[in-house]
Protein backbone atom coordinates (compact mmCIF):
# COMPACT_ATOMS: atom_id res chain seq x y z
CA UNK A 1 0.00 0.00 0.00
CA UNK A 2 1.11 3.20 -0.70
CA UNK A 3 2.10 6.12 1.74
CA UNK A 4 -0.77 8.36 2.26
CA UNK A 5 0.56 12.33 2.17
CA UNK A 6 -1.67 15.16 3.23
CA UNK A 7 -0.21 18.68 1.91
CA UNK A 8 -1.12 21.74 3.28
CA UNK A 9 -1.37 24.75 0.88
CA UNK A 10 -1.36 22.01 -1.85
CA UNK A 11 -2.76 24.13 -4.17
CA UNK A 12 -0.19 27.24 -4.14
CA UNK A 13 2.35 27.34 -6.64
CA UNK A 14 5.15 24.63 -4.73
CA UNK A 15 1.84 22.43 -3.44
CA UNK A 16 -0.06 22.04 -6.65
CA UNK A 17 3.48 20.88 -8.07
CA UNK A 18 4.22 18.84 -5.47
CA UNK A 19 1.21 16.93 -5.62
CA UNK A 20 1.22 16.60 -9.49
CA UNK A 21 4.57 14.55 -8.87
CA UNK A 22 3.03 12.64 -6.05
CA UNK A 23 0.28 11.84 -8.31
CA UNK A 24 2.28 10.60 -10.82
CA UNK A 25 4.07 8.46 -8.46
CA UNK A 26 1.40 6.38 -7.45
CA UNK A 27 1.09 7.96 -3.38
CA UNK A 28 -2.38 8.35 -2.05
CA UNK A 29 -2.62 12.24 -1.71
CA UNK A 30 -4.82 14.67 -0.02
CA UNK A 31 -4.66 18.21 -0.56
CA UNK A 32 -6.10 20.33 2.08
CA UNK A 33 -6.03 24.85 0.99
CA UNK A 34 -8.06 27.65 1.64
CA UNK A 35 -7.94 28.77 -1.96
CA UNK A 36 -7.59 32.51 -0.93
CA UNK A 37 -4.23 32.06 -3.92
CA UNK A 38 -6.91 32.22 -6.36
CA UNK A 39 -5.17 28.59 -8.27
CA UNK A 40 -7.65 26.19 -8.83
CA UNK A 41 -7.05 22.21 -7.63
CA UNK A 42 -5.40 19.60 -9.73
CA UNK A 43 -7.77 17.69 -11.15
CA UNK A 44 -7.69 13.73 -10.16
CA UNK A 45 -6.00 14.70 -6.86
CA UNK A 46 -8.60 14.42 -3.42
CA UNK A 47 -8.77 17.76 -1.87
CA UNK A 48 -10.84 19.53 1.01
CA UNK A 49 -11.43 23.40 1.08
CA UNK A 50 -9.54 24.06 4.62
CA UNK A 51 -7.80 26.75 6.31
CA UNK A 52 -5.73 25.50 9.01
CA UNK A 53 -6.66 27.96 11.87
CA UNK A 54 -10.05 25.93 10.99
CA UNK A 55 -9.20 23.03 13.63
CA UNK A 56 -12.60 22.01 13.60
CA UNK A 57 -12.28 20.93 9.48
CA UNK A 58 -9.05 19.94 9.54
CA UNK A 59 -9.25 17.53 12.46
CA UNK A 60 -11.86 16.31 10.40
CA UNK A 61 -9.57 15.51 7.56
CA UNK A 62 -6.76 14.12 9.51
CA UNK A 63 -8.91 11.58 11.56
CA UNK A 64 -10.53 9.97 7.71
CA UNK A 65 -7.17 10.37 5.72
CA UNK A 66 -4.69 9.59 8.68
CA UNK A 67 -1.34 10.49 6.85
CA UNK A 68 2.05 8.94 6.81
CA UNK A 69 3.69 11.79 6.00
CA UNK A 70 2.70 15.68 5.98
CA UNK A 71 3.79 18.43 3.88
CA UNK A 72 3.17 21.56 5.83
CA UNK A 73 3.43 24.52 2.82
CA UNK A 74 0.41 26.38 4.25
CA UNK A 75 1.41 29.76 5.15
CA UNK A 76 1.13 33.54 4.55
CA UNK A 77 3.88 34.03 2.43
CA UNK A 78 4.61 37.62 1.83
CA UNK A 79 6.68 39.78 3.17
CA UNK A 80 4.94 43.13 3.61
CA UNK A 81 1.45 41.16 5.11
CA UNK A 82 3.54 39.34 7.35
CA UNK A 83 5.17 43.23 8.73
CA UNK A 84 1.68 44.64 8.51
CA UNK A 85 -0.89 42.38 9.74
CA UNK A 86 2.44 41.15 12.68
CA UNK A 87 -0.82 39.04 15.08
CA UNK A 88 -2.40 37.56 11.78
CA UNK A 89 0.74 36.08 10.36
CA UNK A 90 1.70 34.97 13.40
CA UNK A 91 -1.50 33.20 14.03
CA UNK A 92 -1.94 31.25 10.67
CA UNK A 93 2.34 30.70 10.61
CA UNK A 94 2.60 29.92 13.76
CA UNK A 95 -0.53 28.72 15.65
CA UNK A 96 -1.73 26.84 12.36
CA UNK A 97 1.56 25.18 12.68
CA UNK A 98 0.97 23.73 16.13
CA UNK A 99 -2.21 22.26 15.28
CA UNK A 100 -0.85 20.42 12.47
CA UNK A 101 1.63 19.01 14.52
CA UNK A 102 -0.65 18.25 17.60
CA UNK A 103 -3.30 16.78 14.37
CA UNK A 104 -0.22 14.72 13.47
CA UNK A 105 0.85 13.54 16.71
CA UNK A 106 -3.16 12.50 17.27
CA UNK A 107 -3.25 10.68 14.26
CA UNK A 108 0.09 9.21 14.43
CA UNK A 109 1.61 10.41 11.12
CA UNK A 110 5.12 9.17 11.19
CA UNK A 111 7.05 12.18 9.20
CA UNK A 112 6.45 16.14 8.52
CA UNK A 113 8.18 18.43 6.30
CA UNK A 114 7.92 21.78 6.44
CA UNK A 115 8.37 24.60 4.34
CA UNK A 116 10.98 26.80 6.04
CA UNK A 117 13.23 29.73 4.58
CA UNK A 118 16.72 30.69 3.94
CA UNK A 119 15.42 34.26 5.57
CA UNK A 120 15.93 32.10 8.28
CA UNK A 121 19.68 32.68 8.16
CA UNK A 122 22.04 35.43 9.59
CA UNK A 123 22.55 38.60 7.58
CA UNK A 124 25.86 37.18 6.15
CA UNK A 125 27.33 38.16 2.61
CA UNK A 126 28.75 34.62 1.62
CA UNK A 127 26.95 31.65 0.90
CA UNK A 128 24.47 30.63 3.61
CA UNK A 129 25.10 26.36 4.95
CA UNK A 130 23.00 24.39 7.13
CA UNK A 131 25.31 23.19 9.22
CA UNK A 132 27.61 26.09 9.86
CA UNK A 133 25.56 29.40 8.89
CA UNK A 134 23.74 31.03 12.01
CA UNK A 135 20.23 31.48 12.54
CA UNK A 136 19.05 34.92 13.18
CA UNK A 137 15.81 36.10 12.01
CA UNK A 138 14.87 40.11 11.25
CA UNK A 139 11.44 40.20 10.20
CA UNK A 140 8.23 38.81 11.10
CA UNK A 141 8.37 36.63 8.29
CA UNK A 142 11.73 34.79 9.40
CA UNK A 143 10.71 35.11 12.75
CA UNK A 144 7.56 32.55 12.04
CA UNK A 145 9.52 29.95 9.50
CA UNK A 146 12.03 29.74 12.46
CA UNK A 147 9.75 29.17 15.10
CA UNK A 148 8.32 26.67 12.49
CA UNK A 149 11.64 24.69 12.61
CA UNK A 150 11.40 24.34 16.48
CA UNK A 151 8.00 23.56 17.06
CA UNK A 152 9.48 20.76 14.72
CA UNK A 153 11.68 19.68 16.65
CA UNK A 154 9.40 19.48 19.61
CA UNK A 155 7.09 17.55 17.66
CA UNK A 156 9.87 15.00 17.32
CA UNK A 157 11.21 14.76 20.67
CA UNK A 158 7.30 13.78 21.85
CA UNK A 159 6.66 11.45 18.66
CA UNK A 160 10.29 10.36 18.04
CA UNK A 161 8.81 10.56 14.75
CA UNK A 162 10.72 12.28 11.63
CA UNK A 163 10.96 15.69 10.01
CA UNK A 164 12.91 17.92 7.67
CA UNK A 165 12.91 21.18 7.87
CA UNK A 166 13.35 22.62 4.14
CA UNK A 167 14.69 25.68 3.75
CA UNK A 168 13.07 27.44 0.50
CA UNK A 169 14.98 30.35 -1.03
CA UNK A 170 12.80 32.68 -3.12
CA UNK A 171 10.93 30.76 -5.71
CA UNK A 172 9.79 31.79 -9.38
CA UNK A 173 6.63 30.37 -10.99
CA UNK A 174 3.65 32.05 -13.59
CA UNK A 175 1.30 31.36 -11.21
CA UNK A 176 2.80 33.13 -8.07
CA UNK A 177 -0.38 34.34 -6.24
CA UNK A 178 1.46 36.73 -4.69
CA UNK A 179 2.75 40.35 -5.72
CA UNK A 180 7.34 39.17 -5.19
CA UNK A 181 9.58 40.82 -7.92
CA UNK A 182 8.98 39.07 -11.03
CA UNK A 183 5.18 39.66 -10.94
CA UNK A 184 5.70 43.35 -10.27
CA UNK A 185 7.79 44.16 -12.84
CA UNK A 186 5.67 41.83 -15.78
CA UNK A 187 2.60 44.14 -14.98
CA UNK A 188 4.19 46.94 -15.31
CA UNK A 189 5.72 46.12 -19.00
CA UNK A 190 3.88 46.70 -22.52
CA UNK A 191 5.34 44.25 -24.89
CA UNK A 192 4.08 46.55 -27.40
CA UNK A 193 6.29 49.39 -26.74
CA UNK A 194 9.82 49.31 -26.99
CA UNK A 195 10.78 51.05 -24.11
CA UNK A 196 8.93 51.03 -20.78
CA UNK A 197 9.38 53.03 -17.46
CA UNK A 198 8.86 50.60 -14.23
CA UNK A 199 9.08 51.24 -10.89
CA UNK A 200 10.67 49.76 -8.43
CA UNK A 201 12.35 48.96 -4.73
CA UNK A 202 15.59 48.05 -3.94
CA UNK A 203 17.57 47.31 -6.86
CA UNK A 204 21.34 45.99 -5.62
CA UNK A 205 20.03 43.49 -3.28
CA UNK A 206 20.85 40.18 -4.62
CA UNK A 207 18.83 36.85 -3.83
CA UNK A 208 19.29 33.03 -5.02
CA UNK A 209 16.21 32.65 -7.47
CA UNK A 210 14.74 28.77 -8.19
CA UNK A 211 12.10 27.37 -10.26
CA UNK A 212 8.86 26.43 -8.28
CA UNK A 213 9.36 23.20 -10.34
CA UNK A 214 12.64 22.63 -8.93
CA UNK A 215 11.40 22.91 -5.88
CA UNK A 216 8.83 21.10 -5.56
CA UNK A 217 10.92 17.79 -6.73
CA UNK A 218 13.93 18.41 -3.78
CA UNK A 219 10.60 18.34 -1.41
CA UNK A 220 9.47 15.04 -3.38
CA UNK A 221 13.06 13.69 -2.77
CA UNK A 222 12.70 14.29 1.06
CA UNK A 223 9.91 11.53 1.63
CA UNK A 224 12.18 8.72 1.79
CA UNK A 225 15.13 10.17 3.47
CA UNK A 226 15.68 8.74 6.69
CA UNK A 227 19.23 9.07 7.45
CA UNK A 228 18.56 11.45 10.39
CA UNK A 229 15.54 11.81 12.45
CA UNK A 230 15.69 15.72 12.25
CA UNK A 231 17.48 17.81 9.38
CA UNK A 232 17.49 20.69 7.32
CA UNK A 233 18.19 21.27 3.54
CA UNK A 234 18.34 24.47 1.44
CA UNK A 235 16.93 24.31 -1.49
CA UNK A 236 18.29 26.81 -4.05
CA UNK A 237 20.67 27.34 -6.95
CA UNK A 238 23.80 28.48 -5.21
CA UNK A 239 23.75 31.23 -7.62
CA UNK A 240 22.40 35.05 -6.59
CA UNK A 241 21.32 37.60 -9.00
CA UNK A 242 20.21 41.30 -8.20
CA UNK A 243 17.34 43.10 -9.03
CA UNK A 244 19.17 44.84 -11.94
CA UNK A 245 20.73 41.31 -12.79
CA UNK A 246 17.27 40.36 -13.64
CA UNK A 247 15.75 43.64 -15.58
CA UNK A 248 18.93 42.84 -17.73
CA UNK A 249 17.97 39.39 -18.76
CA UNK A 250 14.49 40.50 -19.24
CA UNK A 251 15.63 43.01 -21.90
CA UNK A 252 17.32 40.46 -23.36
CA UNK A 253 14.76 37.54 -23.51
CA UNK A 254 11.73 39.92 -24.15
CA UNK A 255 13.66 42.43 -26.85
CA UNK A 256 12.71 45.30 -25.43
CA UNK A 257 14.58 48.56 -23.17
CA UNK A 258 13.45 48.38 -19.55
CA UNK A 259 14.34 51.59 -17.53
CA UNK A 260 13.77 51.15 -13.82
CA UNK A 261 13.06 54.27 -11.09
CA UNK A 262 13.60 52.75 -7.39
CA UNK A 263 11.27 54.51 -5.36
CA UNK A 264 11.14 54.83 -1.33
CA UNK A 265 7.59 53.52 -1.04
CA UNK A 266 8.41 49.94 -2.81
CA UNK A 267 11.70 49.84 -0.54
CA UNK A 268 11.57 47.32 2.70
CA UNK A 269 12.02 48.72 5.69
CA UNK A 270 14.29 45.58 6.92
CA UNK A 271 15.53 43.90 3.74
CA UNK A 272 18.83 41.65 3.53
CA UNK A 273 21.79 42.65 0.79
CA UNK A 274 22.48 39.07 0.19
CA UNK A 275 20.73 35.62 0.35
CA UNK A 276 22.81 33.21 -1.03
CA UNK A 277 22.21 29.34 -0.68
CA UNK A 278 24.57 26.32 -0.60
CA UNK A 279 22.97 23.47 -2.21
CA UNK A 280 25.64 20.54 -1.87
CA UNK A 281 24.29 19.09 1.97
CA UNK A 282 20.97 18.20 -0.21
CA UNK A 283 22.72 16.77 -3.48
CA UNK A 284 24.75 14.50 -1.32
CA UNK A 285 21.91 13.35 0.89
CA UNK A 286 19.09 13.60 -1.91
CA UNK A 287 20.87 13.22 -5.11
CA UNK A 288 19.31 17.07 -5.76
CA UNK A 289 20.10 19.95 -7.54
CA UNK A 290 18.27 22.61 -9.64
CA UNK A 291 17.95 21.76 -13.08
CA UNK A 292 17.28 25.40 -14.17
CA UNK A 293 19.15 28.58 -14.18
CA UNK A 294 17.96 32.29 -13.63
CA UNK A 295 17.64 32.61 -17.78
CA UNK A 296 15.93 29.40 -18.44
CA UNK A 297 13.60 29.62 -15.39
CA UNK A 298 12.51 33.48 -17.08
CA UNK A 299 12.45 32.30 -20.36
CA UNK A 300 9.95 29.43 -18.96
CA UNK A 301 8.23 31.74 -16.50
CA UNK A 302 6.96 34.17 -19.30
CA UNK A 303 6.22 31.66 -22.29
CA UNK A 304 3.84 29.75 -19.58
CA UNK A 305 1.97 33.06 -18.49
CA UNK A 306 1.41 33.94 -21.92
CA UNK A 307 0.29 30.37 -22.90
CA UNK A 308 -1.60 30.53 -19.17
CA UNK A 309 0.18 26.63 -19.69
CA UNK A 310 -0.48 24.32 -16.55
CA UNK A 311 1.77 21.49 -17.34
CA UNK A 312 0.68 19.07 -14.75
Amino acid sequence: MSKKILITGGCGMIGRRLAAILKKKRYNILVVDNLLSKLKPLKGINFKKIDISNTKSLESAFKKFKPDVVYHLAAIHHIPTCEIKRSYSQKINILGTETILRLAEKYESKKIIIASSGAVYDWENTSLSEDKTKTKPMDNYSLCKFSNEIQLKLWITRNKGKGISARIFNSIGYDDPNSHLLPDILKQINLKKNINKITLGTLTNKRDYIDAEDVAMALYKMINYSKKQYDVFNICTGKQHSVKDMISLLEKILKIKILVKSIKSKKRKIDRVSQLGNYKKAYKELRWKAKLNLEETLKKYIIEQKFKKINL
